[in-house]
């Protein structure tokens, strides 16, 4: 029997815990797929595998072929029948989002001790809870406990149990949390609406804000009222949204009922189920053994029950104020009702870069679905949805964007913002800026997919970067990180070796905009993020690097128009090309904006005037329900 053990941790709270089980260097194998972990434990020197040294670019259809079989599985088999609804379908990509972390995190398990024959695993005790969403104070996911442990057993692994000595960080579902435990006041509809027609918004966080052109425009344009309802948003956003005049409604709140699932709903559900995935290869390990069954039991049960009770509120709501028509940003159980009560309803996308989001799409009821440009309308015909419900809209929201960015920069009003956001970020006027967008390159516990970055080879690039940056004195560098899910922990260690005033400009409080506006060129490292499109319309050269990328698909996610380079040194000779040659720099800054036009509908109607037709034309659909509707719509 081998003398090694697989010791997996997943967060850098666990390190110290999970050596202290295998305190013997020669016979433990350290495997983690968190890249703070792993950025950690390099600049502790302790040796550790990283998920791409198991599963490489060559196994992507393999893997792919088992995260498939296991979400057509849970579509086909869960359900809940509650005589309206199946709750379980509603919101799916939030499970398919949680079941891509499990497959992808029983997957892994499996290959390491397939490959490196480990005489045991060793795994935490404590409750493993379910896999939906983290908080995001919450770094530890307790659910791949569980599947470590499943793959173990499931392999004849010796399967050792220990105590952290830290807290776990039991999972906790937050929005249901505060449902229980904020006293929420009902809005007052009567008085807002007052007998008046008006059409509902759905949305949360940072979308509330892209929605408000739309909602403004329907407003003033259409002469109809307009509510933005919404489950989490910051005091900011609210704020934000409330001084722009729009009605703001809490759906936990307005749609708050007593009434309840009945118990052998969910238990009749979660019995075919089970008898279901004891034969389906597919389903058997991830969803039947004893380790991964508290995710499953929280899905029929709790889960249900919250997402039953919305369907419900929504119901009586909407058989009370039926608005003109519902559009959201989420999939959410206002959605659903909204579909299942024949109210027109649009879903808007929820980032320009959701344009390779095929799965968000294809979990939606049988609602409108607003494409960003005539690429994107044709990648969603290609995955199965009916051509009729796609409408080419774009996103109102990017409008701005693109009228700002079309300013010639000789324009005196955009040369001094582009002054003054030079002078926010502290750049010295003979200075070339150059603007590093970063972000998540997939942390399992955090993300709906396995990660696409080789987060090892694309640490090491940021090393090369910190090179880069101290070569080029002459140019200066600021670098925006996602403001949740970025990876503070190789950021420090990549740069500290840098003297203090060749570090670069930490420009995280400052908007992309301001930053597009400043910069003579920007890169996005390593990952896909709207920002690549919004700081393209700037005209700027804009480049993606893509020294990570190995599962990146660039026509699925409409970036091989971009400027790429594979590599630092490339880079570098980009750089040094176009802050010396101005006609390769305005080159490169069309080719970037011509690349960012894929996610747009193009020349001709703006969205936001596509959007206000699709609401007028809801608006005539339900004029004969609704004789309160203005004629002038």
């Amino acid at each position: 029997m081998s003398r090694r053990t697989l010791i997996m941790p997943h967060c850098v709270e666990d390190i110290g815990d999970t050596l202290a089980a295998a305190p013997s260097a020669h016979d433990r194998v350290v495997l983690t797929a968190d890249p703070d972990t792993s950025a950690r434990l390099t600049a502790l020197d302790i040796p550790h595998l990283t998920p791409f040294e198991l599963v490489n670019r060559d196994e992507r259809a393999a893997y792919l072929e088992y995260e498939a079989g296991a979400l057509r599985f849970f579509d086909a088999q869960a359900r809940v029948d509650t005589g309206y609804l199946n709750p379980l379908a509603v919101a799916r990509y939030r499970l398919t989002g949680a079941h891509r972390r499990l497959t992808w995190m029983s997957y892994l398990t499996r290959r390491a001790m397939q490959r490196l024959r480990p005489g045991r695993a060793i795994s935490f005790a404590g409750e493993c809870g379910h896999g939906l969403d983290q908080p995001a104070d919450v770094r530890r996911l307790a659910l791949f406990e569980g599947v470590l442990r499943a793959s173990a057993d499931a392999l004849g692994v010796q399967n050792v149990v220990v105590r952290r000595s830290s807290a776990a960080g039991r999972f906790v579902d937050h929005v249901a949390a505060r449902n229980r435990e904020t006293a929420l006041r009902r809005p007052d509809v009567a008085g807002d609406l007052r007998g008046r027609p008006y059409v509902l918004f759905q949305s949360n966080g940072v979308d509330l804000i892209r929605q408000a052109p739309l909602v403004r425009a329907t407003r003033d344009a259409l002469g109809l009222p307009c509510v933005q309802i919404f489950s989490h948003a910051t005091a900011e956003q609210l704020e934000h949204v409330r001084s722009l005049g729009h009605i703001v409604w809490n759906e936990r709140a307005l749609c708050a009922t007593s009434d309840r699932m009945p118990d052998e709903a969910g238990r009749s559900g979660l019995r075919r189920f089970l008898e279901a995935a004891r034969v389906e290869p597919a389903a058997s390990e991830l969803f039947t053994s004893s380790h991964t069954r508290s995710h499953i039991d929280f899905l029929f049960g709790p889960y249900s029950e919250t997402v039953g009770r919305a369907l419900l509120g929504w119901r009586r709501f909407f058989s009370e104020w039926p608005p003109i028509a519902v559009i959201a940003n989420y999939h959410a159980p206002a959605v659903d009702a909204a579909v299942a009560a024949g109210i027109p309803t649009l879903t808007l996308t929820h980032g320009l870069m959701m344009i390779g989001q095929t799965a968000w799409y294809e979990t939606l009821p049988e609602c409108d679905i607003a494409a960003l440009s005539d690429r994107h309308a044709r990648t969603l015909i290609e995955t199965g949805i009916d051509e009729r419900r796609i409408k080419l809209i774009g996103d109102p929201y990017a409008d701005a964007m693109v009228r700002d960015g079309s300013v010639p920069d000789e324009d005196p009003e955009k040369h001094a913002m582009r002054a003054a956001a030079r002078a926010k970020l502290g750049v010295e006027p003979d200075k070339r800026l150059v603007a590093i967008c970063t972000g998540s390159l997939g942390m399992p516990a955090k993300t709906s997919h396995a990660p696409i970055a080789d987060f090892a080879a694309a640490f090491r690039g940021l090393g090369a970067l910190a090179d880069l940056i101290g070569r080029r004195h002459e140019w200066r560098f600021a670098i925006k990180r996602h403001p949740r899910f970025d990876h503070h922990e190789a950021h420090d260690r990549a740069f500290a070796r840098l003297p203090e005033r060749l570090r670069p400009i930490n420009a995280d409080q400052v908007s992309l905009a301001d930053l597009s506006l400043a910069a003579d060129a920007i890169v996005v490292w390593n990952v896909l993020t709207s920002g690549l499109v919004e700081s393209s319309f700037w005209g700027r050269p804009t480049y993606l690097l893509d020294e990570g990328l190995i599962w990146h698909d660039h026509a699925l996610w409409a970036t091989d128009a971009w400027p790429c380079v594979s590599s630092h040194r490339s880079l570098e000779d980009e750089l040094t090309r176009v802050f010396a040659d101005d006609a390769h720099a305005a080159k490169r800054g069309k080719q970037a904006r011509a690349a960012a036009n894929n996610f747009t509908p193009g020349a001709g109607v703006s969205s936001l005037d596509r959007g206000l037709a699709w609401v007028e034309g809801a608006a005539r659909a339900r004029r004969g329900q609704s004789a309160a509707i203005p004629q002038s719509v």
